[in-house]
């Protein structure tokens, strides 16, 4: 994968959540427009994204044969799970010419027999298994085509509730009361606190979403889809084993990246819309009307102070825009304490009067467009301390 690839365990937690965001074969608009807001987090405004429900993208072939015609025998083809059901596919189109394809599937059967016909599948040829892992909760299957370095691949098959619900009895003023539980996860949790006491289980608080259920304090647990319980341990293991009960059912989730075999040239850069800086920003004083604020961010550091990364871009020279920064810094009473070439780049080290504020600015060329100086800025304050 390349850089801008999720690592595995990201790559793994999106996976599950597309699949939330297709609603599990809802074939409705809402669905669609759920996991396109969703595959577009992070990515930059060039990025096209697809959904198609229910069905794979129509450019898949030709992704997988750049070059090869619709008709030419011996065409390169992905292999799925012969009993999958297919819930919807996307397609990610980035503004550098890599393709990201997903294709999501249901498949009845259990989750470790699915891994092993996927990565069966995936390493017969063209198809090559390079990597993987297995566990309770999921599995992944890394895989490339051996005739092209340009494709590679990640297969996620992850169990998937059973059922719904799931039916709960508690007694509550003497009386059994059933309850019918909703379920979200192939081993269910109970959102409440349960104690043990001498008369069985009993629900001391509840989180909001077990409540709406009906479920209230002080209702003490007698059974969990009939199988009895008196202790916290056997509310575990009912709870685990709804896993088991049921037609079994797994996701299976195929994420292929294909690579442009020919590079493309880096888009022309356009100035953009300068940015808003966070309010408590400490040093404006280092930001003249002729710059752009590129990109900001900022994070509390739990009570140490707040720490500060903008990049700003000016037509100045880095010559001319270090002294600026010299002047501006010495203007407001500030020390400058280092400044010296880094590379090709002046990096200047600085702090206010009362040493409660740190920074470093760097003055170099903006890469995407050498007629922009950029000026990055790392800053940390730190909380002024009672009786200073």
């Amino acid at each position: 994968m390349d850089g801008r690839a999720l690592p595995i365990i990201g790559l793994i937690a999106a996976a599950t959540l597309l699949v939330a965001a297709c609603g599990g074969g809802d074939k409705s608009a809402a669905g669609s427009d759920l996991a396109d807001r969703w595959l577009r987090v992070g990515e930059d405004l060039g990025t096209g994204v697809t959904v198609y429900e229910g069905k794979v993208p129509p450019q898949l072939s030709a992704l997988l044969n750049p070059g090869v015609a619709a008709d030419a025998k011996d065409q390169v083809a992905l292999p799925v799970h012969p009993e999958g059901k297919l819930v919807g596919s996307f397609h990610i189109r980035r503004s550098d010419g890599t393709n990201l394809v997903w294709l999501i599937f249901d498949v009845v059967g259990a989750d470790a027999a699915v891994e092993q016909l996927v990565a069966e599948q995936l390493n017969q040829t063209p198809w090559q298994v390079i990597g993987g892992q297995t566990s309770e909760a999921l599995a992944v299957v890394r895989f490339q085509n051996t005739l092209s370095g340009d494709v590679e691949g990640t297969a996620v098959i992850q169990p998937l509730p059973t059922g719904t619900s799931f039916d709960l009895t508690v007694q509550r003023a003497g009386k059994d009361v059933k309850l019918t539980m909703p379920r979200s996860a192939p081993a269910p949790r109970l959102a409440a606190e349960v104690v043990e006491q001498s008369d069985g289980l009993v629900v001391r608080t509840l989180e909001g979403f077990d409540s709406a259920t009906g479920l209230q304090a002080d209702d003490r647990i007698v059974s969990v889809a009939a199988s009895p319980v008196k202790t916290t341990a056997d509310l575990d293991r009912a709870l685990r084993a709804l896993a088991d009960a049921g037609a079994r059912k797994a996701s299976l989730v195929y994420i292929l990246e294909i690579k442009p075999q020919i590079a493309r040239k880096d888009p022309t850069f356009i100035l953009p819309q300068s940015r808003t800086l966070p309010e408590s920003f400490p040093a404006r004083f280092l930001i003249a009307d002729t710059m752009t604020v590129l990109d900001s961010r900022w994070s509390s550091q739990g009570g140490q102070g707040v720490a500060y990364q903008t990049t700003l871009l000016t037509k100045s020279s880095s010559r001319d825009a270090a002294q600026e920064v010299r002047q501006a810094i010495r203007r407001e009473g500030w020390r400058i304490t280092d400044d010296q070439a880094v590379g090709f780049a002046t990096q200047i080290d600085f702090t206010d009067a009362a040493s409660r504020i740190t920074g470093r600015a760097r003055i170099d060329a903006f890469p995407a467009d050498q007629s922009f100086t950029a000026l990055s800025l790392e800053m940390q304050s730190t909380p002024q301390r009672s009786g200073n």
